[in-house]
């Protein structure tokens, strides 16, 4: 499982197995083991990885469900012409400060979760 969610949430990223171990420290062929799943981190780079995905430990050991959305994806929600809420047209405003307390509320319960 952590093998599979390392390798989604990198993609998300859009980086390379290379940048990442970089930026985690870590040699290119010690991270991608993890990412096949020849190896699993240990308790403390597991911390190090989910701080770096801001995703929780949970998440990464697969413990904890998460319906898995790109941030792009809720902006091209939040940009359809006449959308509505409660019935009413949503400002451009609107939308942006929705998406603005979505990104922090995700953040918030990221950090919480690790």
């Amino acid at each position: 499982m952590i093998s599979e969610r390392l390798r989604a949430l990198r993609r998300e990223k859009g980086k390379s197995q290379a940048q990442v171990a970089q930026e985690l420290g870590l040699g290119y062929k010690r991270y991608n083991h993890y990412e096949t799943g020849r190896r699993e981190p240990d308790p403390e780079l597991l911390k190090k990885m989910a701080n770096y995905f801001e995703v929780s430990t949970d998440y990464l050991l697969g413990n904890e469900a998460v319906l898995a959305f790109a941030k792009a994806d809720l902006k091209d929600l939040l940009s359809v012409e006449g959308l509505l809420f409660d019935g009413v047209p949503m400002t451009p405003q609107e939308r942006k400060s929705v998406l603005d307390a979505v990104e922090t509320g995700l953040s918030l319960a990221r950090r919480k979760g690790s």
